[in-house]
């Protein structure tokens, strides 16, 4: 429940975080044009904060109403790029625009994700696709955005992937 911001000029500093002592259970966090959120799983919410001079100290706004359907239990990442992506331990990856589930799911993958961790996307023009971390199978699987297989990366020996705990992808630079 710390945030940490790190400046090369100024070194580590402790952000303020208002409310963070009332998250139920934070599972995720990303940061998406100026704003920070949190996925906590047990609030079934996403909280948005918007930046202050000293970290994030205004409360947080939820982003999805009362009305809105979802279920966050499990949640391991989330990723951003206009539209929200929940990633869950089981595979299951949901996709959100303005707090509404989009139809969204994966296909044409042959075998399902089993242990998933992390994903990775970042804004259109930058990244094309999303990315998930799937060690269960020894793999990372790259998707289109609209929930197409494209492929999977995997090593010919060795269980490395069997550990991966997160990842960043260069799309520009081909490179994970």
């Amino acid at each position: 429940r710390r945030l940490l911001d790190y400046n090369s000029r100024r070194g580590l500093a402790l952000l303020t975080v208002d409310g963070a002592d009332r998250w139920g259970e934070p599972s995720a966090l990303a940061a998406y044009s100026g704003n920070l959120y949190v996925v906590d799983s047990g609030a079934n919410q996403i909280r948005r904060y918007a930046a202050t001079a000293n970290g994030y100290e205004s409360p947080a706004e939820d982003w999805f109403s009362l009305s809105q359907s979802r279920d966050l239990r499990g949640a391991v990442d989330v990723g951003i790029d206009g539209a929200i992506y929940v990633l869950y331990g089981t595979g299951r990856l949901d996709k959100f625009m303005r707090g509404d589930k989009q139809a969204f799911s994966l296909e044409g993958l042959a075998q399902p994700l089993q242990q998933t961790v992390a994903l990775y996307t970042d804004v259109d023009d930058e990244a094309k696709h999303v990315y998930v971390a799937d060690p269960g199978a020894q793999r990372v699987v790259q998707f289109a955005k609209d929930g197409k297989f494209v492929r999977q990366f995997r090593f010919r020996q060795g269980d490395f992937l069997s550990r991966v705990a997160d990842l960043r992808v260069d799309e520009a630079n081909a490179r994970l």
